[in-house]
C-alpha cells in the first residue's frame, strides 16, 4: 500500500467516525438544551463544561485516534477500533448522568430571590408525593413556606430549600413574590453592560421597565433574572448575563 493510499484510507475512515461522532453529540446536546436545561438554566447552571469535554472526547481525540491506528489490513485493527469506541461510550455515559442527574427540577422562590433546585439535591425523595405543587417533567415554580423555627436558623433555611415539604403552589404566592423586584435603575448603573440585556428584553416583549419585576434567581454557577408582569405576577421572560454572584 503506498502513502497516499495509506492517508486516504485513514481520512476517509476518521471521516465517518467524525461524523457518526458528531450526530451522535449533536442528539444528546439538543436534548440537554433543550429538554433537560431550557434557557435560562443551560446558562445559569454552567453545563456547558461537561458538553465542551465530551466534544473534545468524542469529536476530537476519538476521530483523532482512529486515523492515527486506522491502516486497512492490520491484524489489530478491530480491538484498536474497539478500545476508542468503548472510551466514548463512558465518556458519552458519565455525560449523560451528570447531565440528568444535575437537571433542575424545581425553581424556589425564597426570601429575595428565585433559587434552581436539581435532581440530584432531592433523590431522597419520592417526587410523586408533590404533584400537587409541581410537574417533574420541567423545572417548576414553587413557593418555599418553612415553619418559623427552621427560619430563624440559617444552616436549616438554606437546607429548606431542598426540601419539597415546604413547597407550595407558586400561584397562590405569585402577587407577594413582586415586592421583591430590585430597582433596576440603580442595579444598571452598578453594571451597565446589562443595559443591553435589558433593553433587548424590553424589545422583545414590549412595555417599559416599571411594567416588570425584575428578581434575581441562583443557579449553580451563575445569576440571571426571571422576569414577571406587575399586573398579573406571572413570569414575562428570564434575563442572563451581566450580573455578578
Amino acid at each position: 500500500m503506498t502513502l497516499s493510499s495509506l492517508f486516504f484510507s485513514k481520512t476517509r475512515a476518521f471521516s465517518v467516525h467524525l461524523l457518526l461522532s458528531a450526530a451522535v453529540i449533536c442528539i444528546y446536546f439538543l436534548v440537554v438544551y433543550f429538554v433537560w436545561y431550557p434557557q435560562p438554566y443551560f446558562y445559569l447552571d454552567g453545563i456547558s463544561q461537561v458538553i465542551i469535554i465530551l466534544v473534545a472526547v468524542d469529536v476530537i481525540i476519538g476521530p483523532a485516534l482512529t486515523f492515527i491506528v486506522y491502516k486497512p489490513g492490520k491484524p489489530e485493527l478491530k480491538m484498536d477500533l474497539s478500545i476508542i469506541a468503548a472510551i466514548q461510550i463512558m465518556a458519552l455515559a458519565w455525560g449523560i448522568h451528570i447531565t440528568y442527574s444535575e437537571r433542575p427540577l424545581f425553581v424556589v422562590f425564597a426570601d429575595e430571590f428565585y433559587r434552581v433546585v436539581s435532581a440530584a439535591e432531592l433523590e431522597d425523595y419520592d417526587l410523586n408525593e408533590y404533584e400537587a405543587t409541581a410537574n417533574v417533567d420541567h423545572p417548576a415554580l414553587v413557593y418555599l413556606e418553612a415553619p418559623r423555627d427552621v427560619r430563624i436558623n440559617k444552616k436549616k433555611y438554606i437546607k429548606s430549600v431542598s426540601m419539597p415539604e415546604y413547597y407550595r403552589k407558586y400561584d397562590d404566592y405569585a402577587d407577594s413574590t413582586l415586592l421583591y423586584g430590585i430597582d433596576m435603575i440603580e442595579r444598571l448603573k452598578t453594571y451597565p453592560d446589562f443595559v443591553k440585556q435589558v433593553d433587548e428584553f424590553l424589545l422583545e416583549h414590549g412595555g417599559e421597565m416599571n411594567d416588570y419585576a425584575f428578581i434575581p434567581i441562583h443557579g449553580k454557577k451563575k445569576v440571571g433574572m426571571l422576569v414577571l408582569h406587575k399586573h398579573n405576577a406571572q413570569i414575562a421572560g428570564s434575563i442572563t448575563g451581566g450580573l455578578a454572584n
